[in-house]
């Protein structure tokens, strides 16, 4: 039977605030402890900079009849997914973007938009994490006007969908415009929003498409009341009223791209 080691315990001169019951405290690794021959990890998703991970351990590396994949251990990311030497989830903030669980969900393996075409059922909610838009990739028709128009006709009355809308800064924006101006040709309401996520290195942009959303007329009380009315105060890891309110503010250059 193995022995556990015992840490000693830190003395601080100030209190460490109490945490929620499935979380707890933990002390960051030392770099020195690493070493210089520390397993690496190359991010390739931007054509000019390259950005390296430091990583504990592989679990997984291989080639599915689509893509290159990673599965490793990060030290400052936790878990994380790689698809073709881009990072697609990390443990550590994936929560910033998805991770919901529900039992109702049942998993479909099949081609997005054929899916769309011949579903018959009908929907008050759609979330689209489509990936990257690549030249003549298998996501492409889900970038189109047609796809959009076939969803509309599977929504119910005061439905929305929302939809994962690239890299979003005023530096890159030109996808995201793109996707906007598609989702307006079908929706009279459509508004963009970005989160900061770190192990993309970068905001990343959402867009909210409806028939009858507009965000300013969202209260921070009201997003709050219907948290706390569908989900109690403990599940959400990250959103708070003040905070969902305050994703859909874009700065003057990011709303001129948007504008056209």
């Amino acid at each position: 039977m193995a022995k556990l080691e015992k840490r000693p315990l830190i003395n601080r001169p100030y209190p460490l605030p109490p945490l929620p019951p499935n979380m707890e405290y933990m002390e960051l690794l030392d770099p020195d402890s690493v070493g210089e021959n520390a397993l690496t990890f190359e991010e390739t998703s931007d054509p000019f900079d390259k950005y390296i991970y430091r990583v504990s351990r592989v679990l997984y590396s291989g080639k599915t009849p689509f893509q290159d994949v990673l599965i490793a251990d990060t030290y400052n990311w936790g878990l994380i997914l790689v698809l073709d030497g881009a990072i697609q989830s990390s443990e550590d903030d994936e929560a910033l973007y998805h991770a919901f669980e529900d039992p109702r969900v049942r998993l479909i393996y099949d081609d997005g938009r054929k899916f769309v075409e011949n579903d018959s059922a009908r929907y008050d909610v759609v979330i689209i994490d489509v990936v990257d838009m690549l030249d003549n990739g298998p996501a492409q028709s889900i970038y189109t006007r047609q796809f959009y128009e076939h969803l509309r006709r599977r929504l119910n009355p005061d439905a929305v969908v929302v939809v994962q809308g690239c890299e979003f800064s005023f530096l890159d924006d030109k996808p995201h415009a793109a996707m906007s101006r598609t989702l307006r040709t079908v929706f009279p309401e459509v508004h963009s929003y970005r989160v900061d996520i770190p192990s993309f290195l970068s905001s990343w942009g959402f867009i909210i498409a409806s028939d009858w959303f507009r965000p300013d007329r969202w209260s921070v009380d009201e997003i709050e009341r219907t948290i706390q009315r569908k989900l109690g105060g403990d599940w959400l890891d990250h959103i708070t009223g003040e905070y969902l309110k305050n994703v859909f503010s874009l700065c003057k250059e990011t709303q001129f791209s948007l504008a056209y």
